[in-house]
């Protein structure tokens, strides 16, 4: 497949709202492809790839940039009014370069140029990578440039999601969904999955991270009853998540992003192998928690700070456990298959010294909603509830977890909004969300969110929106401080990209609230307050920009 033929595919699918049609649309478009070809369209398609990960082609948008302002003259003099991203905004560069003649490259082309970027180190390498990317821009055309563009800084977001590649590889294998989750499973990502397919062989391989299992978020306790079945109902830990692979003396741990991560985690290594040692090999599920000197456990935000910082001298300050809750395969056995109340009862007969994350079966409502305040109040996030007669699948499929959590919710103002992408590029959909300052003479930003809304109300809100807007902005529009929403969270961080020194983690709005106006709502001093009872502060503070590590101090 050409490459210019992919770009305009991806092109005609960002216009496309229904789920069903896009998934058409794919399975159409694989029957017209060779097999081969079609793991490599899915994995450009994310900007996402197997055999390498994109933070090792160092290739960001300035990088792009300066590729760009070198091949073309007065690219400064180009600016970004009308564009959703900085891959619209290649295109217009280029059609004003009058670009828009094909190129050569097909998919596998376009694939093994990107590759080569993993390999450039060495001195003088910023410059090799510049004109390296010079080079292949010269053979582009605007559409090409675009998505070439999008995908080397992982920009795509043209609305399609591993769930419709997953239903689109269905109806070309004609596969049933069950089938095609296990298959997808045992793999572990659509390229394997198509190689497997084609060797009519599918098992689990140890060190291939299986994509995990995920819990559905609700509301309450009832909403889980409501199912009328029986759940396990268990502690949800302030922690990482990790899939634990062991085979002999060999052990390697994957985080929920299927990314190793054994080289952090040295210090728990020897733990897990000595622990386990009479098992020739294992696949484990858990949660890694660190406590602090006082046997208080640590907030994720400072977890990931200690763990993952380039300056490993604090590490030895927190003590690191793994919360088992799940077993996936055990001495040659596949046990995904399995029921979840039978995955237990294996868990526990092999968890030796570690502990399970802590569990019942709430035999009613009430003992349910007690175990869940416990949780609570206890200083862990909530439950996470699971059917006992679960099988393993990836993802999130068929209602079989879910996870509640208590949400934190504050009234906030929307004073920017930015036109979103794919279905939603009709709509200012994504919303710049303010607190006061203590004063309440001014508005402090605490970050973005586009979700809480139906379709509906992303359509009245644009409406309304337009209908206050004070001035078009890069992206988006200004509004008058008239529209307060009750936004819910999960967590608030510090950060130095925004004024007020916090952004809210996972934000999506629960309501609009017209019965308050701007001045009604939380101030910065709510914020400091909520984000102090949510982080436990303990002897050293981390300083975080954009998630990397500045410096630590006592």
């Amino acid at each position: 497949m050409k490459f210019f033929d992919f770009s305009n595919f991806l092109e005609s699918l960002s216009k496309i709202k229904k789920r069903n049609e896009i998934v058409e649309k794919l399975k159409n478009i694989f029957s017209n492809m060779n097999y081969d070809e079609i793991p490599l369209f899915i994995e450009l398609s994310f900007g996402k790839f197997e055999n390498f990960l994109k933070k090792e082609l160092n290739i960001g948008i300035s990088t792009v940039y300066e590729s760009i302002k070198n091949l073309f003259e007065d690219v400064e003099l180009i600016d970004f009014s009308g564009v959703e991203d900085f891959g619209d905004w290649v295109a217009k560069v280029f059609i004003k370069n009058k670009k828009i003649n094909p190129s050569d490259f097909n998919l596998k082309d376009i694939y093994d140029e990107i590759k080569k970027f993993k390999d450039l180190k060495g001195e003088g390498v910023k410059k090799e990578r510049v004109e390296r990317l010079k080079s292949i821009y010269d053979k582009l055309s605007h559409i090409e440039a675009k998505y070439f563009t999008k995908i080397i800084i992982r920009e795509i977001r043209g609305g399609i999601k591993e769930g419709l590649f997953k239903k689109a590889v269905a109806l070309y294998l004609n596969l049933n969904e069950k089938k095609i989750n296990e298959l997808y499973l045992k793999s572990g990502s659509f390229r394997k999955l198509f190689e497997n397919y084609k060797k009519g062989e599918f098992k689990i391989e140890l060190f291939k991270p299986i994509p995990m299992m995920l819990a559905e978020k609700v509301e309450s306790v009832e909403e889980i009853f409501y199912e009328k079945d029986t759940f396990s109902f268990e502690y949800k830990y302030d922690g990482i998540r990790v899939q634990i692979h062991k085979n002999k003396e060999k052990l390697k741990i994957f985080s929920r992003n299927l990314n190793d991560i054994t080289e952090s985690l040295k210090n728990i290594v020897d733990k897990i192998n000595k622990n386990f040692s009479q098992y020739e090999n294992l696949i484990l599920e858990g949660e890694l928690v660190g406590f602090n000197n006082k046997g208080k456990i640590v907030s994720f935000q400072d977890l990931m700070s200690v763990i993952f910082k380039k300056e490993k001298e604090n590490e030895d300050l927190l003590d690191l456990k793994i919360f088992l809750f799940d077993i996936l395969y055990l001495n040659y056995e596949d046990l995904t298959n399995a029921p979840y109340f039978k995955r237990m009862e294996i868990l526990e007969g092999v968890k030796g010294k570690f502990e399970r994350v802590k569990n019942i079966i709430p035999k009613n409502l009430q003992e349910g909603k007690i175990f869940y305040e416990k949780s609570l109040s206890e200083g862990f996030e909530g439950i996470v509830a699971k059917r006992l007669n679960s099988i393993y699948q990836s993802g999130r499929r068929g209602k079989l977890w879910f996870k509640l959590k208590k949400v934190e919710t504050l009234d906030l103002v929307i004073l920017e909004a930015f036109w979103g992408y794919g279905r939603r590029m009709n709509w200012l959909s994504d919303y710049m969300l303010y607190c006061l300052s203590e004063d309440k003479k001014s508005f402090l930003p605490l970050g973005k969110t586009f979700k809480g809304l139906t379709d509906k109300e992303f359509d009245e809100m644009t409406k309304r929106l337009l209908g206050i807007k004070q001035e078009d902005i890069e992206g988006g529009v200004r509004v008058k401080p008239e529209i307060v929403v009750e936004v819910g969270f999960e967590d608030i961080q510090k950060s130095r990209k925004y004024e007020s020194g916090f952004a809210l983690r996972f934000a999506r709005i629960l309501r609009i609230r017209d019965d308050k106006s701007p001045l009604d709502i939380n101030t910065i001093k709510d914020i400091e307050k909520i984000f102090n009872k949510l982080h436990i502060l303990w002897f050293y503070k981390v300083e975080m920009n954009f998630g990397e590590i500045l410096r630590i101090e006592e």
